[in-house]
């Protein structure tokens, strides 16, 4: 063999170990969910930053792929009394102790399931060891389980005190025309991983997705409403949720679950505003 063709083989050899190493991160879990009857999607890994998003995403994510994959069985905690995964975690003694504040204002320290270990065990890339992940996923009964994490929750805000005019109004340019914007956003760091119950293995991992939601509202220059009339930060929570549901759900099964704009422009100004440089553009 010459060495053109040595050459030739090795590169072929490579992208063949390439295309196989990828199998793991295929573009969508749909071929996954034919095969796996049964979908367990365990309680988030937070941090500080996103603290409480834990459960309250998992449901949402398995609510709207169940809708989507109706023909799959999703397993998921539903309630504080039904909720399989956390009885699942607890029994397999995978708990964490936190210290929190009871009804009578006294503090004291409980123990709380978690899918810590499951979760950085399997996402480690020296390791990718889903035997704990995949040992939840027996507790429940599941043939895939999805695990996965919520980080670097970013909130923040910013106004445009460059003066915009609302040239549409018979006005012309005074107070009542003027106005300032006002943008708010949040970011957010999701990575999810799918791992096969029955032979212990990662079969999915989208190795991350960031979120964005924006928003954006005029203010009269002199209306006060622009110093504190803000969407609260529940609401962003809320809506920071639902816009990484659509994404993941578009990551896995993009034809059927549709996807978001980055970024997700949630809140626009209601009119048409103009500055020296023209119509006003949003960031």
């Amino acid at each position: 063999m010459n060495k053109r063709n040595i050459l030739l083989c090795l590169f072929v050899a490579g992208m063949v170990g390439i295309i196989s190493g990828c199998s793991k991160n295929v573009s969508e879990l749909s071929p996954q969910l034919k095969t796996h009857q049964r979908v367990a999607v365990a309680p988030f890994l937070t941090d500080k930053t996103s603290k409480g998003m834990e459960r309250r995403f998992a449901i949402d994510l398995a609510t709207r792929l169940s809708l989507a994959a109706k023909e799959n069985e999703w397993i998921y905690d539903q309630s504080a009394t039904l909720n399989p995964l956390s009885v699942a975690l607890t029994e397999l003694d995978q708990v964490e102790t936190i210290e929190k504040t009871n009804a009578s204002g006294e503090s004291e320290v409980i123990k709380v399931p978690t899918i810590k270990a499951a979760f950085e065990a399997a996402a480690d890339k020296d390791s990718e060891d889903a035997t704990l992940a995949a040992a939840v996923g027996e507790k429940v009964g599941a043939d895939l389980i999805l695990i996965g994490s919520i980080e670097k929750l970013k909130i923040d805000e910013e106004m445009d005190s460059r003066p915009a005019f609302d040239m549409s109004n018979q006005a012309g340019i005074s107070g009542t025309t003027r106005f300032v914007l006002v943008y708010q956003w949040a970011e957010v760091d999701m990575q999810v991983i799918a791992v096969d119950v029955k032979t212990k293995e990662i079969v999915w991992n989208n190795k991350g997705l960031k979120g964005y939601v924006k928003y954006c509202r005029e203010f009269q220059t002199q209306d006060p409403a622009k110093e504190y009339s803000r969407v609260s930060e529940e609401q962003i929570r809320a809506d920071l949720r639902q816009h990484m549901v659509s994404r993941l759900g578009n990551q896995m099964m993009g034809d059927l679950v549709r996807g978001r704009d980055i970024p997700d422009y949630l809140m626009k100004p209601s009119r048409r505003l103009i500055r020296a440089g023209g119509e006003v553009r949003l960031k």
